[in-house]
């Protein structure tokens, strides 16, 4: 269960904005999150172009862009949408308790919903990815690729396995 107030007083029931279903509670600043609430419902900081590109700033940011562009967003693919990154980000939490036998699902996991937008890390890093998908091809933090860019990102402190295309990064294109 995830719960986001729209005022700062968790006991107002009228003011919840959205509730999600995940699996590992998180308690901060009058919210309650579930590591690996995927929200469909999500909005990114920015407008998606190259002037205001969507803003990534945390592990549920890059979660909810992962739900989006494997699907399980509807039509929100972002094709040839911009994203800037704004600070370092751990993925320990989401990669391992998310699901802890596979790990992180890659953005763009197969040659059907690839990432087909431009990804700038900004000079930030991306730690803590677990991926083990040992009969999954086009494995990393980004999956498979198509018309698509990411620069200036670094991957540090991750195991990634998987079975043909594997990069830190991304693992095809």
């Amino acid at each position: 269960l995830c719960i986001n107030f729209k005022s700062s007083n968790p006991n107002d029931m009228d003011g919840i904005e959205s509730i999600g279903i995940g699996r590992f509670l998180d308690i901060k600043e009058g919210q309650i999150h579930v590591v690996g609430a995927y929200s469909p419902e999500y909005k990114f900081g920015g407008s998606g172009t190259a002037e205001d590109p969507y803003q990534i700033s945390t592990a549920q940011d890059l979660y909810n862009l992962q739900g989006y562009v494997n699907g399980d967003g509807g039509e929100r693919k972002f094709v040839g949408a911009h994203f800037v990154q704004t600070q370092d980000i751990d993925l320990m939490e989401y990669s391992y308790y998310v699901n802890m036998e596979y790990g992180w699902q890659p953005i763009g996991k197969s040659y059907s919903n690839p990432f087909q937008a431009y990804y700038n890390g900004n000079g930030y890093s991306v730690s803590g990815i677990f991926i083990n998908r040992g009969e999954q091809s086009a494995t990393g933090l980004f999956g498979m690729l198509f018309n698509a860019a990411i620069e200036n990102l670094t991957i540090s402190n991750s195991i990634i396995k998987g079975d043909g295309a594997v990069g830190a990064v991304a693992g095809g294109s």
